[in-house]
């Protein structure tokens, strides 16, 4: 029963990471050659998600972990055994242990990708910000040189 709890739990994490994961990878790329406000709200919306999957997926992390640091807790998940009336000894746990320690590394690498993901938003992020900043000073020039023009034409017709 724990270990289809852990599964289940692993697999709606993957299943939401990769509702999140796909459109924002399409859209990453996307934003590489073009930068409109609708896929600039589109990322700001994706990223959100992607940061409420990553809260969740280091909630069931801490809970693994504190799990994992609490041999009491880990003997007393033999519900059979409990339910036969047998007891054990609060170190006897080695495959509760072994199963939460799996599933930990589970969640370890969903968050690593997870991690990944936004690293690649920051990126593009950066990327977007140099470009604007690119048009912003290209405007600027165009800006100056018109005021050096109508100066120049001001200055002669007077």
């Amino acid at each position: 029963a724990l270990e289809r709890l852990l599964v289940w739990q692993v697999e709606l994490l993957e299943a939401e990471f990769t509702r999140v994961a796909r459109p924002m990878s399409q859209l990453l790329d996307e934003l590489l050659t073009k930068q409109g406000a609708s896929e600039l709200q589109s990322l700001l919306a994706l990223r959100q998600r992607l940061v409420d999957c990553r809260e969740r997926v280091e909630e069931v992390y801490k809970a693994i972990a504190e799990l994992l640091n609490s041999d009491e807790d880990m003997s007393h998940m033999y519900l059979t055994d409990r339910h036969n009336g047998l007891i054990r000894q609060e170190n006897d746990h080695e495959e509760v242990e072994a199963l939460l320690e799996a599933f930990s590394h589970s969640v370890t690498e969903l968050d690593n990708r997870i991690k990944s993901l936004l690293n690649r938003a920051d990126r593009i992020e950066a990327f977007i910000r140099i470009h604007f900043d690119s048009q912003r000073n290209r405007l600027i020039r165009i800006n100056l040189l018109v005021s050096c023009a109508s100066l120049s034409v001001a200055t002669a017709g007077a």
